[in-house]
């Protein structure tokens, strides 16, 4: 289904997106987390050496789902599939 979604708009934390001949709105977020990576081994102490850096990641809000305000009831796959596609974006 993932290769069905077609986004049109987003910005201000709305999604506007369509599946098929069917358009759909959401609202989304952003969680940013802190993870750290090793960069370097000091191999006379055995000591690590490690960056920091922010890994942001967009989340959808299932429950805003809309479409001609009608209630969704794959509404879960069609978010889930969508976030996929927003956080594989982010790098191009």
């Amino acid at each position: 289904m993932m290769s069905d979604i077609e986004i049109f708009e987003n910005q201000d934390d709305i999604v506007e997106f369509g599946i098929g001949d069917k358009f759909f709105r959401v609202c989304i977020g952003t969680e940013t987390e802190e993870e750290e990576v090793p960069v370097s081994f000091n191999g006379f102490n055995d000591e690590i050496v490690y960056e920091k850096y922010e890994v942001n990641t967009t989340y959808v809000k299932i429950d805003t789902l809309e479409y001609k305000g009608e209630l969704i009831p794959t509404k879960e796959e069609i978010c889930r599939d969508l976030e996929t596609i927003l956080n594989q974006n982010k790098d191009e």
